[in-house]
C-alpha cells in the first residue's frame, strides 16, 4: 500500500481553533490466492482511499459559581470515502461523512457538557465481515446519540 497524510492546525484568534487532516491510502494485492479469495488488485477490505477531518473550537471566558472558567464549544467533521468489503470486493460501503457538536463549561477542576454524535443522524457501514457460510454481515455506525458529561480533575 502507499498514501499519504496531512494535518494542520491554526489559532485564528485567542479563543477560535481550527484543525484539520486528510489521508489518501491505495491499498491493493499484490497477488492472487484463489483459495483466500484474494485477487491481484483487488482492494484491502475496509480501507478508504480518501478520510478527511476537520475540527474547530471556540473558547469564551466566563464566570461560574464565583470563579473562572471557559465555555468551549467543539464542531468536528470526519468523511471516509466508499470502502471494498471482504477479500473478493464483492460489495462496496458507501462513503459516509459525520458531524459531532459539543458544549460545555470547563474549570480548573470540572467540566460539564452536552454533546451530539453524528448529529444529522447519518446511517453509514464502517464495516462488513463475510462469514464461511456465504452470508454477509454490515457493521453499522452508531445512531445519533445526545448526551451530558460531567468530568472532575484532580
Amino acid at each position: 500500500s502507499q498514501g499519504f497524510e496531512v494535518q494542520s492546525s491554526y489559532q485564528i484568534t485567542s479563543r477560535f481553533f481550527v484543525s484539520g487532516g486528510l489521508g489518501y491510502t491505495d491499498a491493493e494485492f499484490t497477488s492472487t490466492n484463489l483459495v483466500a479469495g484474494v485477487v491481484d488488485g483487488n482492494r484491502v477490505p475496509n480501507v478508504p482511499k480518501w478520510s478527511f477531518g476537520l475540527g474547530a473550537s471556540y473558547v469564551a471566558p466566563v464566570q461560574v459559581l464565583g470563579g473562572p472558567a471557559d465555555w468551549r464549544t467543539d464542531l468536528t467533521v470526519v468523511h471516509r470515502s466508499s470502502r471494498a468489503a471482504g477479500l473478493a470486493n464483492a460489495l462496496t460501503l458507501d462513503d459516509y461523512t459525520i458531524v459531532n457538536l459539543s458544549t460545555g463549561i470547563e474549570t480548573d477542576h470540572w467540566g460539564a457538557r452536552v454533546f451530539v454524535r453524528n448529529l444529522f443522524d447519518e446511517t453509514f457501514e464502517t464495516s462488513a465481515i463475510f462469514n464461511p457460510n456465504g452470508r454477509i454481515g454490515v457493521v453499522e455506525g452508531e445512531d445519533r446519540a445526545v448526551g451530558f458529561e460531567v468530568s472532575a480533575k484532580w
